[in-house]
């Protein structure tokens, strides 16, 4: 079998779309297809057309964030000052005992 538009070359692939035979030259691979040059060219051109159509349906939504006031963030605790104070009344006690047990 000879090859659609080479007539010198033989066919060694067939296109999925129209179903002509074609050489390694004349076929793209598409995805899992064998597809030929005038064949993807009218795929391309019906996705696009496709695409341009899609465009003008599109709905354009704006997600929007909640606002947290600059007093409601003050107004967190940050917790620095807890752990100062717990790591203080902790380990202050045990580092006291620690020194004089080592003075005597």
């Amino acid at each position: 079998m000879k090859c659609s538009n080479h007539k010198s070359k033989n066919a060694t692939k067939t296109c999925t779309l129209c179903g002509d035979p074609f050489c390694s030259d004349c076929v793209l691979k598409v995805g899992r297809k064998n597809v030929c040059k005038a064949c993807a060219s009218e795929e391309l051109q019906d996705a696009i057309k496709q695409s341009k159509s899609d465009k003008q349906n599109i709905t354009i939504t704006q997600q929007t964030t909640q606002q947290t006031h600059i007093e409601d963030r003050d107004r967190k605790p940050r917790g620095s000052l807890f752990w100062l104070v717990f790591w203080l009344i902790v380990f202050f006690p045990i580092g006291l005992i620690y020194l004089l047990m080592r003075r005597w």
